[in-house]
């Protein structure tokens, strides 16, 4: 996949601050009534990431599952902060690259356990959803708490010797 500059992405998504993170976030089958909050609860957490380090998140709409209408209502609660980017679906080079230059991938797609290793990408799956999947070792799975997901982002973004574990892993599911 071509690379699009970091600064032309940016500019293409507007997104104004280098490190951003990459929220995507679907329902759990089991958990659709609790589909809402957990979303809550997500977004909460990173509008506090965000505050404390000049950050912000991209949002990728959850998918058509059962719960998904909730918790777009909770996402559109957040379209006019500053530290969030609400997406619509992109084209392929336009995810790969946000992908290729996103700080974290915080959420609970497969994205994170299948493809977020080849671009040697830090994961905070939130919640049970991919619990139990062989990853990289890239993925830290975390509870619906702030101070959970607060804890995953920092380990994720500013833990050197964990970031370095992350460039270096392999990918279980294939290298392409």
């Amino acid at each position: 996949v071509p690379v699009i500059e970091k600064s032309e992405l940016m500019n293409q998504m507007g997104i104004t601050s280098e490190n951003y993170v990459v929220l995507i976030k679907h329902p759990l089958s089991s958990e659709v009534d609790k589909a809402g909050a957990q979303m809550e609860i997500a977004l909460n957490s990173l509008e506090q990431f965000c505050h404390k380090h000049n950050s912000q998140v991209v949002c990728i709409p959850p998918n058509s599952d059962p719960g998904s209408h909730e918790m777009k209502m909770i996402i559109e609660n957040y379209s006019d902060a500053t530290w969030f980017i609400k997406a619509e679906t992109l084209p392929r080079l336009q995810f790969v690259n946000l992908m290729r230059n996103a700080l974290v991938l915080a959420g609970n797609s497969s994205m994170g356990i299948l493809e977020a290793p080849h671009y040697k990408l830090p994961v905070v799956n939130i919640g049970n959803r991919q619990q139990g999947r062989l990853n990289a070792g890239n993925v830290e799975f975390v509870s619906h708490e702030t101070d959970a997901i607060a804890g995953a982002m920092e380990k994720a973004v500013f833990n050197e010797k964990y970031r370095e574990k992350i460039r270096n892993l392999e990918n279980p599911y294939g290298d392409s």
